[in-house]
């Protein structure tokens, strides 16, 4: 955050610092930091502050409270909007922390219940009967193929709790069937229609007992076809018998003259269904047949109660990185001399970077850095400050010209810097600038 606030609290920890830090020292009893008040923690061998949020600093370290509310003065007028500055650059993103436990599994809904059954759709009409072609040789049948190996079983899922079951909707009325209309003269066969919705299965008739299988006659004339018979009314369901064994097949025979279609009978009732046979080997797979229509969603089932809340992770660390603020205990001369001093505390500026430079504790990028001049300048006169890493730019600087005493770094990158590097302020001018002190901020994250 660039701002000229950060500015004057750095300012104002510095003033403090120098008049009554030793006063809270590790053994003093701290007071509760809140919104008013700022913890500041300083190293003694770096002379490094940083602000903590919680009320507590190492050991090694020195203790200042800045109570904020001594340090507030009358509001002045408010000063013209500055240009916007540059955009700084994205932070880098933060670790992932650790995925919370999971919830247990919420209990199965009821099942909705079961939507009413449609009125059964008119009968459509009975297309034209197609040209009977002519019997074509039947081929010889091919050898069965091997029987794949069968994949092993996968293991059972825990069973979930079965839902209440919902309550069977009504069955509709089923319409009448419409009147069979007669038999039109044989056509060519038409193009194969889309197939229809499949409609609702009838009552299966009862099964005679299977006679012995005749030898096949001769085929004769093909007879006239009949009118078709009205329908006779539907009879009761009888008892299905049991099935008989199957016979042996007799020899196929000439194909014999279609007779004319006797009328429907009446359907009878559907029997017991018999015991199920040994399961046969499992034959080729058949082709994919065409897929049914989709039908229609069932309602929506009750939502499962929400899972257990996962465990809290845990808490980051709460420093947020190290502060330096600096300020020169005399004036930059009025000269162009280059000059240096250190980043953090109250020193004079000196022409030797040895006497200056300050260790760095830990690995941090830099950020925020921020002039301000007692003097400005002056006309046809600036002065120009960065930050130097182990004595070599690190393209972190600003530069305040003629009347203005602020800056800030405007820079798109933030400089990165390592453990045990040495940091220094220098200072450069043109022209002949106002003598000044200098107070600096800047942050290391």
């Amino acid at each position: 955050m660039k701002s000229s606030s950060k500015l004057c609290l750095t300012t104002l920890a510095l003033v403090a610092a120098s008049s009554g830090a030793d006063a809270q020292r590790r053994n003093a009893t701290l007071p509760v930091v809140t919104d008013d008040k700022v913890l500041l923690c300083q190293g003694r061998l770096t002379g490094v502050l940083r602000r903590r949020k919680a009320n507590k600093c190492p050991r090694t370290n020195r203790r200042l409270i800045v109570d904020l509310t001594d340090f507030v003065g009358d509001t002045g007028a408010q000063g013209a909007q500055g240009d916007t500055g540059a955009q700084g650059v994205q932070g880098a993103q933060g670790a992932q922390g650790d995925d919370g436990a999971q919830g247990a599994q919420g209990a199965q809904g009821n099942t909705g219940a079961q939507g009413a059954q449609g009125n059964t759709g008119a009968q459509g009409a009975q297309g034209s009967q197609g040209a009977q072609g002519n019997t074509g040789a039947q081929g010889a049948q091919g050898t069965q193929g091997n029987t794949g190996a069968q994949g092993a079983q996968g293991a059972t899922g825990p069973q979930g709790p079965q839902g209440d079951t919902g309550a069977q909707g009504t069955q509709g009325n089923t319409g009448a069937q419409g009147a069979q209309g007669a038999t039109g003269p044989q056509g060519p066969q038409g193009d194969t229609g889309a197939q229809g919705t499949q409609g609702n299965t009838g009552a299966q008739g009862a099964q005679g007992a299977t006679g012995p299988q005749g030898p096949q006659g001769d085929t004769g004339a093909q007879g006239a076809q009949g009118s078709q018979g009205a329908q006779g009314a539907q009879g009761a369901q009888g008892v299905q018998g049991a099935q008989g064994a199957q016979g042996a097949q007799g020899a196929q025979g000439n194909t014999g003259a279609q007779g004319a279609q006797g009328s429907q009978g009446a359907q009878g009732a559907q029997g017991t269904q018999g015991a199920q046979g040994a399961q046969g080997t499992q034959g080729n797979t058949g082709a994919q047949g065409a897929q049914g229509a989709q039908g229609s969603q069932g309602a929506q089932g009750t939502q499962g109660a929400q899972g257990n809340t996962g465990a809290q992770g845990a808490q980051g660390d709460p420093t947020i990185g190290m502060i330096f603020t600096s300020r020169t205990s005399s004036d930059l001369s009025a000269d162009n001399t280059t000059r240096y001093f250190a980043v953090s505390g109250l020193g004079a500026p000196t022409t030797t970077i040895g006497n200056a430079e300050m260790l760095v504790a830990e690995d941090c990028d830099l950020a925020d850095f921020t002039i301000r001049l007692v003097t400005s300048p002056g006309s046809a006169a600036s002065r120009t400050f960065d930050v130097l890493v182990n004595g070599a730019d690190a393209d972190f600087s600003c530069t305040m010209s003629n009347f203005s005493a602020t800056c800030s770094d405007a820079t798109a990158d933030n400089p990165s810097v390592n453990a045990g590097d040495l940091l220094v302020i220098r200072s450069t001018a043109s022209g002949t600038p106002n003598a000044s002190q200098a107070l600096v901020s800047f942050r290391c994250d």
